[in-house]
């Protein structure tokens, strides 16, 4: 399955370089009410308490199925200054995330209530929903998770094929920079304004 990652461009090319791509953990997504259920007669501070047991097991990498957003290009690539990757992920192995009006409700009356639990990783306010997101879930325990300044990271992979870079209305590459990409077989595509929608496509 095609989907896309931006970033800013010093770690854009950082990940190249070093072929990996950073894991978003719990403590930094940029929602707070990621992972953040209506459970039934549970506090605020025991939802926390619930949310932090999963720090260090917990980790997405994250991913849009739309490449020509330009909001996305703002919040995501350094208001276009930055990359977008493109990869080929098995299907299998990704999570669409769905957007709805208000929080998960889990029951804990319910027999499998507990099983109700990873569809709140995967629930976002409806005012999300431009993103289009997928997410492939990671277990922060598994001996594959680089760590490297307090941060985490998955290295690429036949499941995490980076195949194509696109680079954003206002990014400026060097030479050395494009032939990083040159050396590892991966195309650069200038993304441009579409004079007849608010949309960025590729160069053709």
């Amino acid at each position: 399955m095609k989907v896309y990652h931006f970033m800013a461009k010093q770690y854009a090319l950082e990940n190249l370089e070093k072929s990996r791509l950073k894991i978003a953990t719990l403590e930094n997504l940029n929602d707070p009410y990621e992972f953040f259920p209506n459970v039934d007669d549970t506090s605020n501070s025991d939802l926390k308490e619930f949310r932090r047991h999963f720090h260090g097991i917990l980790g997405f990498l994250c991913f849009s199925k739309k490449l020509v957003d330009p909001i996305q290009w703002a919040h995501y690539a350094e208001n276009h200054n930055g990359l977008c990757f493109e990869f080929e992920i098995p299907r299998k192995y990704l999570q669409k995330v769905k957007y709805v009006d208000s929080p998960i409700y889990v029951s804990r009356n319910s027999a499998r209530w507990k099983e109700q639990i990873p569809n709140v990783t995967l629930c976002k306010y409806k005012s999300w929903r431009y993103e289009r997101e997928y997410r492939l879930s990671l277990d922060l325990r598994s001996d594959e998770i680089q760590k490297e300044n307090g941060l985490l990271f998955m290295p690429f992979s036949k499941e995490l094929k980076l195949v194509k870079a696109y680079i954003g209305l206002r990014c400026d590459l060097t030479q050395k920079d494009k032939d990083m990409f040159l050396k590892r077989s991966i195309p650069l595509v200038n993304m441009v304004q579409n004079t007849k929608s608010y949309t960025l496509v590729p160069k053709a």
